[in-house]
């Protein structure tokens, strides 16, 4: 009976901790004064990102700059697998508190993100595109 009970207690136990691993994958770039970082979450079909802008000199207006930041970054995530653009479902833009620093949830449909680069257009400063490539 004990040794029932141990070998269920086990199984629990490594259920558990291989239900815990992390499968998440970490991508990020820097062109200029922009980084981008995401993080992956193929499970999910979504991917978490942060656009860190390193000088505002060229903001002229941060107000607006702000807003455009929230409500206006529905054309500037796409994935990129080569042949076409796959644009997200939804974008979701997160109060971080961080000054020039935006983060937003980006999600696309789960088989979307096996392969490609999830690419970054700066459309309203740089017009620069930040491709990130996850592992």
């Amino acid at each position: 009976m004990k040794k029932k009970a141990l070998i269920l207690g086990l199984l629990i136990l490594s259920m558990m901790i291989s239900s815990c691993v992390n499968r998440d994958s970490y991508s990020s770039a820097t062109d200029g004064k922009i980084s981008v970082m995401a993080i992956k979450n193929q499970r999910e079909g979504i991917v978490k990102v942060r656009v860190i802008f390193k000088d505002n000199k060229q903001i002229l207006d941060p107000e607006q700059f702000s807003s455009e930041m929230q409500y206006d970054v529905d054309s500037c995530f796409y994935m990129d697998n080569g042949k076409k653009r796959i644009y997200p479902i939804y974008i979701t833009p997160i109060a971080s508190g961080l000054d020039k620093t935006f983060e937003y949830i980006v999600g696309f449909e789960k088989e979307e993100l096996k392969s490609g680069a999830l690419v970054y257009f700066d459309r309203h400063l740089s017009k620069k595109k930040i491709a990130l490539t996850f592992k």
